[in-house]
């Protein structure tokens, strides 16, 4: 059974599900007076993971994952944030894309670490460690999977979860295309606690 939307306000920056969303954006836009800009607790950078092939290994991943920007204040966040493509843009069916001068790739993960820690578990800081994993099913609808993304990450960024010195970033997939559980899954990826 599909949630109903309409009647529920949700945490989405994308408008088929937060119609009110984009005259807030353009009332409350990120340029002003840098004095105002206040620091991150961390520096995050935003990659993204361009798709891969069924038979991958851990030099194709690298490769694949690109460095988008650094995040270091709060209106640096929400410059990139607010361009960010939302999970429900997924379950429409549509794909997140790179365009490059040799044409668009398909963008298999977003994601969301600390500065200095590469989203792969080859690096040192993620080796020991684990992750939680939230596999979203399209029946919860665009709206939930928005919010509960866009949640994560306000959580993760503004240090506002237990234990978030521990966290060392989010990875958002698509995995809509799974024949068994299509789903849109995100990863909480911490370090090692002892």
């Amino acid at each position: 059974m599909a949630m109903v939307e309409e009647s529920v306000p949700f945490l989405s920056f994308n408008a088929a599900c937060s119609p009110q969303i984009d005259a807030f954006l353009e009332s409350n836009d990120c340029t002003g007076n840098a004095e105002q800009d206040p620091a991150l607790d961390s520096k995050w950078v935003l990659w993204e993971q361009l798709g891969l092939s069924a038979q991958r290994d851990s030099s194709q991943y690298s490769q694949a994952t690109q460095k988008v920007a650094t995040l270091d204040t709060i209106k640096a966040f929400w410059r990139y944030w607010n361009h960010m493509p939302q999970p429900s843009l997924l379950l429409e069916g549509k794909k997140f894309l790179r365009i490059k001068d040799d044409g668009r790739l398909v963008v298999d993960a977003l994601m969301l670490f600390k500065d200095g820690i590469r989203p792969e578990w080859e690096d040192a800081v993620n080796s020991k460690g684990g992750h939680f994993t939230y596999q979203l099913k399209a029946s919860l609808g665009g709206g939930l999977i928005d919010e509960i993304w866009n949640n994560t990450v306000l959580c993760l960024i503004g240090g506002s979860v237990a234990n978030a010195d521990l966290v060392t970033g989010v990875r958002l997939v698509d995995k809509l295309a799974h024949k068994r559980t299509p789903h849109v899954r995100i990863e909480d990826v911490m370090k090692a606690a002892l």
